[in-house]
């Protein structure tokens, strides 16, 4: 192949790699406005703000068995802190759990210098020239 060959190929190359990378997205109608009630915009009544029975919200269920473990949720969580906790303990033994999946490298190495003289017997006879 002669230069301007591999110069044209390359070129070619080069431009149908950059127009891959072009996006043409269809340009979208913007949205329709949406009527909102008037009891909605009129804003938030200071009345139902108050905590009432949403702050038991399972209790609507009439189960007893998620009202107890409820329960037993809120005695055992008695702070932010004993939360921020836990939270950090779980993602502590998350990344030990991760690390595991990773993979390792290991590596050794040794080096060893034997002297020998030339003629001297050894076990298997003299070093061979």
């Amino acid at each position: 192949m002669t230069r301007s060959t591999i110069r044209t190929i390359a070129a070619t190359a080069w431009l149908l790699t950059a127009a891959g990378c072009a996006s043409v997205a269809p340009i979208a109608a913007p949205p329709q406005a949406v009527e909102v009630p008037a009891q909605w915009a009129a804003g938030i009544d200071a009345t139902a703000a108050t905590p009432g029975p949403l702050a038991q919200w399972w209790q609507r269920f009439g189960d007893a068995q998620l009202s107890r473990l409820v329960e037993r949720a809120l005695q055992a969580n008695t702070s932010v802190n004993s939360a921020q906790a836990a939270l950090r303990q779980a993602r502590a033994l998350r990344d030990v759990t991760a690390a595991g999946l990773l993979p390792t490298l290991d590596g050794s190495a040794s080096a060893q210098r034997i002297r020998h003289r030339l003629g001297q017997h050894q076990e298997h006879g003299p070093i061979p020239f």
